[in-house]
């Protein structure tokens, strides 16, 4: 980043690019944080859970037990 005396800061094409794939790379982890969320959430549904963490819990050991 470059300071200019009037208080602006420029940054270079080169910057950008390197937070545009910083920004991609925060944007894939925050999509598969979600996903996992929806999966986990349609799981305990099935499973008949409601709102008690330690029955999910439960019926989703139940479920995938051998």
């Amino acid at each position: 980043m470059i300071d200019t005396s009037c208080g602006v800061s420029l940054v270079t094409v080169d910057e950008i690019a390197f937070a545009l794939v910083e920004a991609e790379r925060e944007s894939t982890a925050a999509y598969r944080r979600a996903d996992a969320l929806k999966r986990l959430y349609k799981l305990a549904r099935e499973a008949g859970c409601t709102r008690k963490p330690a029955e999910i819990v439960c019926r989703l050991a139940r479920l995938y037990s051998p």
